[in-house]
């Protein structure tokens, strides 16, 4: 049986638009509003050995007004405030998975944190990703720690594997391939000795009859690559064509069906 989370993520997405990023940080913000697991993550992550966390408040997708030499509002996907004896933190969290940061978005977090830091804040900046993509912030690299979604999944294996809630959230890591495991099973070998001859299943299946209805309706599909590239991030192989307002039609299939792809 599948995780909790993913089924009711299956529920959500067939009446809005799937929003990967922001629904695993919703399921994963819960569990930073326990001291000794905010505590325990400071200190693998960023080797700060706190104990004895109070005030802790948790908050997602919390707006930031734009500063004056900024051109837009910044939302960190976690912002999280504590108070360890006398002193007072504050932490951002960014969470990205497959998709890259936005324009100036970290330097922005930093200015926002700046201005804690002169309130008299010690301040925390973490960029979590799915995918390795490195950095350079140096001006802030006291605070700012980047890592990727597969070590978070290993220290919530490690050290809290009991705990009923994270082990759903290490289940549904698990289904959306955040475990980022190198072990192959003899499944794996075959998936990859034939991932060919599935693609060019698939490809028939898209090609020919399909892709001449699909142009006359939404225009050429495009390119071969991108069928690829969806499959891969967001596990859908399918012929699309980009329309107006920010929308897309595509024709062809999502696996994340238990047992066999769906068409769409």
């Amino acid at each position: 049986m599948s995780s909790a989370f993913n089924r009711i993520y299956r529920l959500l997405k067939q009446t809005e638009r799937a929003a990967l990023e922001d629904y695993l940080t919703e399921i994963v913000a819960p569990i930073f509003e326990q001291d000794e697991i905010l505590a325990r993550f400071l200190e693998r992550f960023a080797g700060l050995k706190i104990s004895r966390l109070s005030h802790i408040k948790v908050h997602t997708q919390r707006t930031h007004h734009k500063l004056e030499y900024h051109l837009s509002d910044s939302r960190p996907d976690l912002v999280i405030t504590f108070n360890h004896g006398s002193a007072r933190h504050v932490v951002f969290i960014e969470n990205k998975l497959g998709s890259g940061e936005g324009y100036l978005q970290l330097e922005r977090y930093r200015d926002h944190l700046t201005l804690h830091k002169l309130s008299g804040f010690a301040v925390h900046l973490f960029y979590i990703t799915q995918y390795y993509d490195p950095k350079n912030m140096d001006s802030v690299k006291d605070h700012f720690q980047q890592l990727q979604w597969f070590e978070v999944f290993h220290w919530l294996q490690e050290e809290y594997r009991e705990d009923l809630y994270c082990k759903q959230i290490l289940k549904y890591m698990e289904e959306i391939r955040l475990d980022k495991t190198r072990t192959f099973l003899p499944q794996d070998v075959y998936a990859i000795q034939n991932l060919w001859k599935t693609l060019s299943m698939l490809d028939e299946c898209l090609d020919g009859r399909t892709a001449h209805c699909f142009t006359n309706l939404f225009g050429k599909p495009k390119q071969l690559g991108t069928r690829v590239t969806q499959l891969r991030y967001w596990n859908r192989y399918v012929i699309h064509n980009d329309q107006s307002d920010w929308k897309f039609v595509g024709c062809g299939f999502w696996m994340e069906h238990e047992n066999y792809p769906e068409a769409f």
